[in-house]
């Protein structure tokens, strides 16, 4: 039927109807990028900065304990021993629990890469490897063996730190970088989204100013 030959009425509800089917529209976009940020937003508050926070702790937590275990071997006064002593044995602490609190996260997570979870297996792995030689470091500093702990500061020790470090440094990078990443591609997912409501809403203005002017 031509529009111009419906009644008012028709016309008017015509009109109403084609307006309320957009403002719908622009709705549902609307309360889509709303999901869609909040979904973002959990994601890196939530996930990927979590995990990068605790990589640095990691790796905050394995200086402490290679510091701490230098100084054991170099002090010589007993109460100085009782606290490099302490600080060795709460590093180690933090080490083993961040460490397992890194792996749980990655394992568990929806959002992790394969590359962040072979990153944090590296991890793992050397530590595995280095914790051990920590501790025997201790135990040789404070057995009095000075020269054995300093041979396997310098042979053992050393290599492994380095490589722990390296793998902690390569996990953090590559979590930011995607964290960048991942705010990029929000900020194109709005543009985008923002383009289509202007689109939407100038179109239900355009046909509102339309109805008016044939009704």
């Amino acid at each position: 039927m031509d529009f111009k030959n419906m009644t008012v009425r028709a016309k008017l509800t015509t009109t109403f109807g084609v307006l309320a089917v957009m403002v719908l529209l622009v709705s549902g976009f609307a309360l889509n990028a709303l999901g869609t940020i909040d979904e973002r937003f959990n994601s890196y508050v939530n996930g990927i900065n979590v995990r990068a926070t605790v990589a640095s702790e990691v790796g905050t937590a394995v200086d402490r304990r290679a510091i701490a275990a230098r100084n054991l071997v170099l002090v010589t006064k007993p109460e100085d021993v009782e606290i490099e002593k302490a600080d060795v044995k709460k590093a180690d602490d933090d080490v083993t629990q961040r460490i397992g609190k890194l792996k749980e996260a990655i394992e568990t997570a929806t959002d992790a890469t394969p590359e962040a979870k072979a990153l944090v297996g590296e991890m793992v792995r050397i530590e595995a490897q280095y914790g051990p030689v920590a501790r025997a470091i201790t135990e040789a500093a404070l057995g009095g063996r000075r020269d054995q702990a300093v041979e396997m500061m310098n042979t053992q020790c050393r290599p492994l730190l380095t490589q722990l470090i390296k793998a902690t440094n390569a996990f953090t990078a590559y979590t930011r970088e995607r964290g960048h990443r991942m705010a990029d591609k929000a900020h194109e997912q709005y543009v985008a989204q923002r383009i289509m409501m202007f689109g939407i809403c100038a179109a239900a203005f355009a046909a509102a100013v339309l109805a008016a002017f044939l009704i």
